[in-house]
């Protein structure tokens, strides 16, 4: 009998950027020469322009600013390099900073599996005038360590925030570890 032709093995997925915990801001963002922070991808891309994560641990030392945000029909997609974990370990952010911060911005598409954890304040801290961002598959735990108030997995606050979608996420673990005076 005749036998079927072996699939071709895939290649990478498409994306604009690349960005892996082995990487450099000095790179080009290439699948071969990936950036370091997400951050830096974030200062670059444009709408309709996708970031690939790469798995590992990610030590960012700052607040992720998403603000530029794409537009209806054009979003900006941040997402897992298939069958890996990224992992954004907070331990190192200074004071009660949040891990992830989305403020004026929308048209997010956030695709994992992906971890935030040990975050000082919040995981994923949504603000005013934000819209139209998707959550997908997103683990925000264990954050909260330096919280002021309140640690959240998941923060969503402020006025105009219209159409933010979490599928399939999971927040746990997540509270404020120090007390303020006359609190409980």
């Amino acid at each position: 009998g005749a036998s079927k032709p072996a699939a071709p093995p895939a290649g990478p997925p498409a994306a604009n950027y690349f960005v892996a915990p082995t990487g450099s801001d000095q790179n080009p963002g290439s699948i071969d020469r990936p950036f370091a922070s997400l951050q830096h991808a974030l200062n670059l891309v444009k709408p309709g322009q996708v970031i690939c994560l790469r798995g590992g641990t990610f030590l960012p030392t700052a607040t992720t600013q998403f603000k530029t945000g794409g537009q209806p029909g054009a979003s900006i997609e941040v997402r897992s390099y298939p069958g890996e974990l990224p992992v954004m370990d907070g331990a190192g952010l200074p004071g009660d900073s949040v891990t992830w911060r989305f403020a004026k911005t929308g048209h997010w598409r956030i695709r994992g599996p992906l971890r935030l954890t040990n975050g000082r304040g919040a995981g994923v801290y949504v603000d005013h005038d934000s819209l139209d961002s998707e959550f997908d598959q997103v683990e925000s735990s264990y954050n909260g360590k330096a919280a002021a108030r309140g640690g959240h997995g998941f923060f969503v606050q402020g006025p105009n925030i219209k159409d933010i979608t979490f599928n399939n996420c999971d927040g746990h673990h997540n509270a404020n570890h120090r007390t303020l005076p006359g609190e409980s």
